[in-house]
């Protein structure tokens, strides 16, 4: 399950929906929950830096195929320096996220923003943009 945590972990598998909040992920942001691999040729979890300071913006992109299938999912988060939006962006998924889930949550009882929960919306071309208001604790 491709996941991005605060304090720069990133991690875990799972595969099937589950409705956000999700115990155990604490603060969150969820692009594309699913049960993922990167050990084939072209895989990886893959990051850059682009633009200059204080514009910068710190990109994620996962190529995985999902767990003993030939099928593949491409995706992408980014996070700016200069504001508090965190977007995702969608490649080609095997199945558009129908197996999945997406969103964003403050703690394991919430408050959250699910976009998707096993429903086909992660589509190619897809840009989500998620904007947290106020202050998280710790």
């Amino acid at each position: 399950m491709p996941i991005a945590r605060r304090r720069g972990r990133l991690g875990g598998a799972s595969s099937g929906c589950f409705e956000l909040p999700i115990n155990g992920l604490d603060l969150s942001l969820i692009p594309f929950q699913g049960d993922l691999t990167t050990d084939g040729g072209g895989d990886g979890v893959f990051t850059t830096t682009t633009g200059s300071a204080p514009h910068r913006q710190f990109v994620i992109e996962w190529r995985a195929h999902y767990f003993q299938s030939a099928n593949t999912a491409n995706f992408e988060v980014i996070l700016p320096e200069d504001s508090t939006t965190l977007s995702v962006i969608y490649g080609q998924t095997a199945d558009n996220g129908s197996g999945e889930t997406s969103g964003i949550q403050a703690s394991d009882s919430g408050p959250f923003t699910q976009f998707s929960c096993g429903e086909a919306t992660l589509t190619s071309g897809l840009r989500v943009n998620y904007v947290p208001t106020g202050c998280p604790g710790g």
